[in-house]
Parts: structure tokens; C-alpha cells; sequence
């Protein structure tokens, strides 16, 4: 508390996440598909559904209904993916959910954010991933890919489940997200290093 209170404040990163209904930033990750499906299922469940048991089960609970949206997605202006995906995450921390381990080269003060986008899977191949994804091993698969961006735009043929910092967002069918560079003056945590220099 005293290090929050008296340490020196450094400029970290936010993103901006604009549809046809939300515009809002958020600081760790803003989630587009299967993962905002189950935060919303998450957020939803019995109050006597706890912790990483309740997210368990929301995702089981999604795998089961699975439905693969169709998004076209473009990085600072150059197409990136059209197709069948199971989600299009972006990140600007290392982790997300309850400490997943999803991009671990993002970092809160480089200016960037980080996109983690995984492909076509099944519902067998999504339960497959869950645990690679926990065990921060899910980059080598040929359907996961990331990429680091300014903006990202997506489209979607049908609304899109969304979720900024684990929050439940209207769904939508046009999603912008942005960078604001070294909006928030935050004190960091011990062992904090700040990014080199771009």
C-alpha cells in the first residue's frame, strides 16, 4: 500500500474499444467471441459458483453450444484474417482471465496492443486448447497466431459476444479497438522494467 501511495508514477498503456453501442477503454484485454461468451456466462451463474470453478463450467457450458464466428480482421490497415474463428482476443498485459499466460512478449507500456487470435477449432479441438492455453503453451499451434497493432478493426457476419477486462459488452458486428499510448500514470509493482525504447 505505502509503494502505491508514495512510488513514482510511470505512463502505462490503455486500449479503446469502439462498436455500435460501447466506447470504452480498458487496461488488461478485450475479448471477441468464444472467450466473452464465457466471461458472460461467467458473470451470470449462481452466486454459489466461485472462482475458477465458475469459469470451468461456463466454458464447458460454451464448448457444448460452440459456434464458430466469421470475421474478417485488419491490423493498422492491412487485411489479417477472414474466416471461421473461435475468438480474437486483444491484450495489452501478459495474461488475462484467471492469470492464463496468453501473450507473454505483451507489455503495458510499449505503445502497442497484442492480438491472439485462434482459428477454426471444433468443439474437440477447443477443449483440447484449454489446457495448453492454461500452461502458456497454446503459441506453437497452427491455429493460434498473435500479432502487435496500433488499431485493429473487426467485422463480424453476425453479433459478436465482447468483453472488456472480464465485463460483458453489447454484442456487436463492427468492432475498433486503439491504443492510447501512455494515457494512465500508474505505480508500478517490484521488478517492474520499463520497455525499450521503439
Amino acid at each position: 500500500m505505502s509503494r502505491a501511495l508514495t512510488g513514482r508514477a510511470v505512463p502505462v498503456d490503455i486500449g479503446w474499444v469502439d462498436t455500435e453501442r460501447d466506447h470504452r477503454p480498458f487496461l488488461s484485454s478485450m475479448a471477441a467471441g468464444f472467450d466473452a461468451a464465457v466471461a458472460a456466462r461467467a458473470a451470470a451463474a449462481p452466486r454459489w459458483q466461485r472462482g475458477l470453478s465458475r469459469y470451468l463450467i461456463a466454458t464447458l457450458r460454451e464448448v457444448a453450444a460452440l459456434r464458430l464466428a466469421v470475421l474478417r480482421i485488419s491490423l493498422d490497415g492491412a487485411p489479417l484474417h477472414d474466416g471461421p474463428a473461435l475468438f480474437a482476443s486483444v491484450l495489452n498485459t501478459p495474461s488475462y482471465g484467471a492469470g492464463m499466460p496468453a501473450v507473454p512478449s505483451a507489455r503495458i507500456d510499449d505503445g502497442r496492443l497484442d492480438l491472439l487470435l485462434a482459428g477454426s477449432f471444433g468443439r474437440l479441438g477447443a477443449l483440447a486448447m484449454l489446457p495448453r492455453l492454461l500452461r502458456g503453451q497454446h503459441l506453437g499451434h497452427a491455429q493460434v497466431r498473435t500479432a502487435s497493432f496500433s488499431k485493429l478493426q473487426i467485422d463480424a457476419e453476425e453479433p459478436l459476444p465482447l468483453a472488456a477486462d472480464g465485463e460483458p459488452l453489447a454484442p456487436a458486428r463492427h468492432v475498433t479497438v486503439r491504443v492510447g499510448a501512455g494515457l494512465l500514470p500508474a505505480v508500478p509493482g517490484v521488478g517492474f522494467t520499463a520497455a525499450p525504447a521503439r
